[in-house]
C-alpha cells in the first residue's frame, strides 16, 4: 500500500512539472505573440519563428534544468537555477519594456541600459517588480529541483535537433531577439564618414552638406540682443490640446495658442529626450550611441555648429534646467560641450531627504521656481543669456506634481492624464509670471515637446490608435513672423530660433532649415520607428540615387548617409606624444592637474559611469586613473575611485584586470575636504607594490605599464608635498626593467 502511494505521488509529481513546463512553453509563445500584435517588429517576427524557437527553447531549457552530472555538485543546481531565472526574466523584461517605452530590444533600449533607468523603471511600480523577480526565482528553484532525468543518447539526439531548430528560428524567442538586436546596435555604433561632395545631391530629400564648423562661426545681431527661454515640455503632443475626450485638459496652452498661434505641422525627428535636444539646437536626426560612461573628446558633434555655438560666439550666458539626474544619458557631457556654462541637475537642488520626488527627482513645481530665480538673477547682468528648461509632469506614466489641480474634482483619471493637466497648469503659471515682470519684452519663448509621444499601449487606451504621436506642441512667444502651416520639425528649432533672434550667421544645418525656406510639400527625415516601419541589417539594398516616394530602405539609407557626413564632426582624438614633458602639480587646496602634451587631462573624469562633479572633487579624496591605449595613443577611460573602503575592491580589479592591448595607466591621488578612510588602501596598495604610497602626507602619482602578461609600475615622489611641478621626461625615460612588478596575489 505504502509502495503504491509512493507511487502515485510520483506520478502527481511528475504530472504536476510536466504541467508547469506546459505553462513555460505558453508563457514564451504569448509574450511572443503579444509582441506581434502589438507590431513591435514589423515582419520579422512572425508565428512559424515564434512556435520553432518557443518549442525547441523550452526543450533545450528542459533539459538544461534536468540535467544532472554524474558526481552531484551544488554549485551545478545554483548555475542551472541563475540560466532559468535569467531566461525566464528577459522574456517578461522584453514585454515590460515595451509597456512603458514603446520599444522592446531596440536601441533605445540598449542606449538607456543603466543603473538610474533600471532603478526608474523598479521605482514606478516596485512591488510588481519584486513579485515578478521573486515568483521567477521560486519557479526556476522549483524546476530545476524537480525536473530530474539521466542523459541518453535518445535525449542527447533530441537536444542537438532542438539546438539546430532554435538556432534557426532564434527570432522568435525573448533571449534570441536579446541577442541578435544587441549585435545590430553594436555594429549601428560604428560609422564611416561621407564628404560633402558624397551627400550634396541629396539636398531635394532634407540632407545638406554645412557652410563651416564651429571653429569658422562668424554671427551678428541685429539690433539689441534678445533673450531666450526654451520650455520642453516632456513626451508632449500637440493632440492633448485637441483631444474631445478630454475638454479643457490643457485651457492655458489653449490659451497661449489663441494669442500667440502654434506650429500646425511641427513632426519629431527623436525617439527619446537627449536625441531631441541634440536634434532641436543641432539640426540634424543624431545618431545616439553615446552613454554615460564616455569622456569629453568622445561626444557627438562636438565640432557641427549648434544654436548654442553660436549663442556661445555672440556673448550669451546658458544654462540648462532639469529636474532630473544631469548624468543620464550623459547630458551633461554633451550640453557643456556645446556652451552650457551651468547645467542643472536633481542633485545640485540639495533636497533633504523628505521631500518628495517624482520618479525622476526634482517636482515641476520646483524646477520652474528654480528657473524664474535664474532669470531674475541673469537680467541683473549686462548680458545676454539662454536658458533651457526640461520639465518631468508628463513622463510615461505620469509624473503630476502634488501642488497641481486635478483634472477632475475626483481624480479618477490616470496620473499620465493628470500629468498633461499639471504641465499645463505650471506652463500657464510661469508664462503669466513672465509677462507680469515685463520678462517677454526683452525674451523670446520658444514651447516644444522634447520628442513625440512613446508607442505604448498607455497612449493607445486613452487617446485612441488613430493618435498621431508625431505631432508635436511647438509655439513661439516672439514677434518674429512666419507662415505657421508649413511642415516643420524638431531639427528646424535652431534656424527657427537663430532667424527669431535676429541673428545673422554663415552656419548653416544638415536638416534643418529657416521657416521661409521650407516648401510645403518638404519631405521630414526621421528614423523609420517614428514612421512605423522597422528595417533589419541585411534586408535593404545599397543605394546611389533614390527617388521620391520613399520607402524604409531608402530612408534608412537617408539617415546613413546624414549620420555618415555628421560623424565629419565628432572630435577625432589625436595621438598623445608621450615622450614630452608629463606634468603633475597640485595646488594649495590638494588638487591636482596632469598635463600631457601641455593639454590639462583630469577633464571628464568618470565615477561608476557618471561624470566626476567639480563639488564631488571639493568635498572627497580621490584616486584617478586614466587608461591610455598605447598603440592609438589615446585615452580609452578615465576613472575616479573615491578614497573609503567600498571603492578599493573596484579599483584593484581595473588594476589586475587582463589587458587586452598594451596599456598605460596614469594614477594620482587628489585630497577633497574629507577622507573618510585611509588605512585599508594603503594596506592594499602597498601589498600591490606601490611601497611609496603615504597619501595624503604626501601627493602619488605612478604610472602603471601593462605589457605581454606584465604589470610594472614606477612611483614617482614629489620634493615638496604642495605646490611643486612634477615634470616626467616622457615615459621613455623611465627604466621599466628597474620599475617594480605589481603582485598577482
Amino acid at each position: 500500500m505504502y509502495h503504491f502511494i509512493n507511487l502515485s505521488h510520483k506520478y502527481a509529481m511528475r504530472i504536476w512539472i510536466a504541467t508547469i513546463w506546459l505553462g513555460v512553453l505558453l508563457l514564451l509563445l504569448a509574450a511572443s505573440n503579444y509582441l506581434i500584435n502589438m507590431d513591435v517588429y514589423s515582419n520579422a517576427l512572425n508565428i512559424k519563428s515564434v512556435v520553432s524557437a518557443s518549442l525547441s527553447g523550452t526543450i533545450l531549457l528542459y533539459l538544461l534544468a534536468g540535467w544532472q552530472p554524474v558526481k552531484s555538485v551544488k554549485w551545478i543546481s545554483i548555475i542551472q537555477v541563475l540560466i532559468v531565472f535569467l531566461l525566464l526574466f528577459v522574456v517578461l523584461a522584453e514585454v515590460l519594456i515595451f509597456q512603458f517605452s514603446g520599444e522592446a530590444f531596440g536601441k533605445q533600449t540598449f542606449m538607456h541600459f543603466e543603473p538610474q533607468a533600471l532603478w526608474i523603471g523598479f521605482a514606478i511600480q516596485p512591488f510588481k517588480y519584486c513579485a515578478v523577480v521573486f515568483s521567477l526565482l521560486a519557479l526556476s528553484v522549483l524546476l530545476v529541483k524537480y525536473t530530474r532525468y539521466k542523459m541518453s543518447r535518445n535525449k542527447g539526439w533530441i537536444a542537438v535537433l532542438s539546438l539546430i531548430i532554435f538556432l534557426s528560428f532564434h527570432y522568435g524567442i525573448a533571449p534570441g531577439r536579446l541577442v541578435n538586436n544587441y549585435v545590430q546596435y553594436v555594429n549601428y555604433m560604428d560609422t564611416e564618414h561621407k564628404s560633402a561632395s558624397q551627400i550634396s545631391h541629396l539636398e531635394s530629400f532634407g540632407v545638406r552638406p554645412v557652410n563651416t564648423d564651429v571653429d569658422g562661426i562668424n554671427a551678428v545681431v541685429e539690433g539689441v540682443p534678445k533673450n531666450l527661454i526654451i520650455i520642453y515640455l516632456e513626451s508632449f503632443s500637440l493632440e492633448f490640446s485637441e483631444s474631445n475626450q478630454y475638454p479643457e485638459l490643457t485651457p492655458n496652452i489653449n490659451q497661449l495658442k489663441q494669442r500667440y498661434g502654434n506650429f500646425k505641422n511641427y513632426q519629431s525627428t527623436a525617439n527619446f529626450t537627449m536625441q531631441g535636444i541634440i536634434s532641436s539646437l543641432c539640426g540634424l536626426v543624431p545618431k545616439m550611441v553615446a552613454r554615460n560612461n564616455i569622456i569629453e573628446s568622445q561626444i557627438p558633434y562636438l565640432k557641427l555648429p549648434c544654436l548654442t555655438d553660436v549663442l556661445n560666439h555672440l556673448g550669451y550666458h546658458q544654462e540648462f534646467v532639469g529636474g532630473a539626474r544631469k548624468s543620464f544619458s550623459n547630458k551633461e557631457g554633451f550640453l557643456k560641450a556645446k556652451k552650457y556654462d551651468r547645467v542643472f541637475g536633481w542633485l545640485d537642488y540639495a533636497k533633504d531627504k523628505s521631500y518628495t520626488t517624482n520618479d525622476w527627482g526634482l517636482q515641476d513645481s520646483d524646477l520652474f521656481d528654480f528657473a524664474w530665480q535664474r532669470i531674475i538673477e541673469l537680467r541683473q547682468k549686462n548680458q545676454p543669456f539662454h536658458i533651457s528648461m526640461l520639465t518631468l509632469s508628463t513622463h510615461l506614466n505620469g509624473n503630476p506634481d502634488p501642488v497641481c489641480p486635478k483634472y477632475d474634482e475626483a481624480g479618477n483619471h490616470h496620473k499620465f492624464i493628470q500629468g498633461i493637466h499639471c504641465a499645463d497648469y505650471l506652463l500657464g503659471k510661469f508664462i503669466q509670471q513672465l509677462s507680469d515682470n515685463n520678462v517677454l519684452s526683452d525674451t523670446a519663448v520658444l514651447i516644444t515637446s522634447d520628442h513625440g509621444v512613446f508607442n505604448v499601449p498607455l497612449i493607445k487606451d486613452y487617446f485612441g490608435k488613430d493618435f498621431n504621436r508625431n505631432q508635436l506642441l511647438g509655439i513661439l512667444i516672439d514677434d518674429f513672423q512666419f507662415d505657421l502651416g508649413k511642415p516643420i520639425a524638431l531639427y528646424d528649432v535652431a534656424p527657427l530660433l537663430l532667424a527669431a533672434l535676429d541673428v545673422k550667421t554663415n552656419v548653416s544645418f544638415i536638416n534643418g532649415l529657416v521657416p521661409n525656406e521650407v516648401d510645403q510639400n518638404r519631405f521630414i527625415l526621421r528614423e523609420n520607428i517614428l514612421n512605423g516601419d522597422r528595417v533589419f541589417s541585411g534586408d535593404c539594398p545599397e543605394y546611389e540615387y533614390i527617388t521620391l516616394p520613399i520607402n524604409p530602405c531608402e530612408n534608412e539609407w537617408l539617415l546613413e548617409s546624414s549620420w555618415r557626413y555628421a560623424h565629419n564632426f565628432t572630435q577625432q582624438r589625436r595621438g598623445l606624444n608621450l615622450n614630452k614633458n608629463i606634468q603633475v602639480q597640485t595646488d594649495e587646496l590638494g588638487r591636482v592637474s596632469l598635463k600631457i602634451n601641455d593639454e590639462e587631462q583630469t577633464n571628464g573624469m568618470m565615477i561608476e559611469g557618471y561624470p566626476l562633479s567639480e563639488a564631488a572633487r571639493k568635498r572627497y579624496s580621490h584616486l584617478h586613473v586614466l587608461e591610455l591605449d598605447m598603440k592609438q595613443q589615446q585615452f580609452i577611460s578615465k576613472h575616479s575611485f573615491r578614497i573609503d573602503d567600498r571603492y578599493i575592491y573596484p579599483f584593484i580589479n581595473l588594476l589586475k584586470g587582463e589587458a587586452r592591448r598594451e596599456q598605460m595607466l596614469f594614477i594620482f591621488a587628489e585630497q577633497g575636504k574629507f577622507i573618510d578612510s585611509i588605512d585599508l588602501w594603503k594596506r592594499e596598495l602597498i601589498d600591490l607594490g606601490f611601497k611609496e604610497f603615504h597619501f595624503p602626507d604626501q601627493p602619488f602619482f605612478s604610472i602603471v605599464y601593462k605589457k605581454d602578461g606584465w604589470v610594472k609600475q614606477k612611483t614617482f615622489t614629489f620634493e615638496q608635498e604642495k605646490g611643486m611641478i612634477l615634470e616626467v621626461k616622457g615615459v621613455d625615460s623611465i627604466n621599466w626593467d628597474e620599475a617594480s612588478y605589481l603582485t598577482s596575489e
